[in-house]
């Protein structure tokens, strides 16, 4: 993004806007990132490139996912966004289908880009006779992040009914969620069957993501003596479940057992939530008056989150491009082997691993953070809106939205298809061809119904309109 233009972005911030919100974003997707390639461990085996985690072999770093396991904080920004974008578009009339197809834009199109390229890179590679192992890891390094995207899309779909069910039952729903994820667990515990845990995925999820709505109203009702309680609270509860009870320490997936925190997502996760949403209440006041009194983080803010899903997007690439130089310069031997893992030689290959990744993502964010950047800078340069458009028919409402669920369920289901497919070859290109047929329907559809009634501007997000 042109110096300009973020200069411009950061000084149009209006004084009610709520820059923590914009800066728990930026911490999050860099705890991600620097999360992932923390524990990536590449090595050279009988002159194959193999990529894998170490975090399953070093159990002193399981406590630390507490900390990068930030889906949760994701998810109450998101809620808090959402709620302030949906509140405003409806203030100005804007139709549900209107607001739902703005978002799956921003939201997707940095992600076509990053299909269509990895789908054109495997057909070159296979055909100039590329190793299929290396062409495997690559396209998988680029379908690893839609896993999130596959959950934040049914989010948006569903936020218009459940911010109509946070508006009819208030606190109520939460209550009901939570309840729901302790009875799932515990049949899940008692029958050792797995698939009683799979209501989870709709649940824990969505539970940081309607309080952000209460968080949007002023409804939520924490104080800092209460704060504290619950942030003190959900870390013993924690503790109790993981170190005493029968949930594992590890936030992030470490096997395949029955228990694994994020696959279904347990209630130890929801607990971690709750601690989250307590630190974030806890540390949103301190935060808003740094950056109204920094401009310079406040710039620094505004730059990541006009990139974020590039960077969440290419940070997995950048790791494989890095490794693959390494692999030629034969570093990767002394960068990721000792005498064990964990060991001292290990760590020390961190620094410059880390130190040979990120120019690369900031390339590749120069490359392509231009598609997420772009309705930013449009916006920058917008004037202020117009009038509210006129009310649209009740069917002709009714029929966009039906298309635009269609759309979006098109879409989730091909990036679930690709997050779930093992590793191989599932078509031409890798990648599962069903699943990008209905990732490119799904798309195909938005476009044809965005250039049949143009959204509400209102609706696109920008890192100075919380949408």
């Amino acid at each position: 993004m042109r110096t300009q233009t973020l200069r411009t972005l950061a000084a149009s911030a209006p004084t009610s806007r709520l820059r923590y919100l914009d800066a728990f974003r930026a911490v999050a997707i860099l705890l991600v990132i620097i999360g992932h390639w923390l524990v990536m461990t590449v090595a050279n085996v009988d002159g194959e490139l193999l990529g894998f985690t170490a975090l399953p072999r070093i159990d002193r770093l399981w406590p630390l996912t507490w900390v990068f396991q930030v889906m949760p904080l994701f998810f109450l920004v998101g809620g808090v966004s959402s709620g302030i974008a949906w509140t405003r578009s409806r203030a100005r009339g804007s139709t549900a289908a209107a607001w739902l197809l703005a978002r799956q834009r921003r939201l997707m199109t940095p992600a076509l880009v990053v299909l269509g390229l990895a789908v054109l890179g495997a057909l070159l590679a296979r055909g100039l006779g590329a190793p299929e192992g290396l062409v495997i890891q690559a396209v998988d390094a680029v379908t690893l992040p839609m896993w999130f995207l596959v959950i934040y899309l049914a989010l948006m779909l569903a936020t218009p009914l459940l911010y109509l069910l946070f508006e009819r039952f208030r606190h109520l729903v939460v209550v009901v969620m939570v309840m729901l994820v302790v009875l799932s667990d515990t049949l899940r515990i008692l029958t050792g069957n797995i698939y009683f845990g799979y209501l989870n995925y709709g649940l824990v999820w969505v539970i940081p993501y309607q309080v952000g709505f209460a968080w949007q109203r002023g409804t939520l009702r924490l104080t800092l003596g209460r704060a504290w309680a619950l942030l003190g609270g959900s870390l013993l509860v924690l503790v109790l479940l993981t170190y005493v009870g029968p949930y594992p320490i590890s936030m992030i997936n470490i096997d395949s057992s029955l228990l694994n925190n994020t696959s279904p997502p347990t209630v130890a996760l929801l607990v971690l939530a709750f601690a989250q949403i307590a630190a974030a209440w806890l540390l949103s006041g301190p935060v808003q008056r740094w950056l109204e009194r920094s401009r310079w983080w406040w710039r620094a803010v505004v730059a990541v989150n006009a990139v974020t899903l590039t960077l969440f997007l290419w940070h997995m690439v950048a790791a494989l491009t890095a490794a693959l130089i390494l692999n030629a310069m034969g570093r990767l031997p002394w960068w990721f082997t000792g005498t064990g893992w964990g060991d001292p030689r290990w760590w020390q290959g961190r620094l410059p691993w880390f130190l040979a990744i990120t120019p690369l993502l900031l390339l590749f964010v120069l490359a392509f953070g231009w598609v997420e950047t772009r309705p930013v800078r449009r916006a920058a340069q917008s004037q202020p809106p117009g009038p509210a458009p006129p009310p649209t028919p009740r069917g002709e409402a009714t029929g966009m939205l039906a298309v635009t669920a269609i759309s979006y369920s098109l879409v989730v289901g091909g990036l679930l298809w690709m997050a779930r497919a093992p590793s191989g070859f599932h078509g031409p290109a890798v990648i599962p061809t069903g699943a990008l047929l209905l990732v490119a329907l799904g798309s195909l559809i938005r476009f044809w119904v965005s250039r049949a009634r143009d959204p509400s501007p209102l609706a696109t997000s920008s890192p100075t309109n919380h949408g």
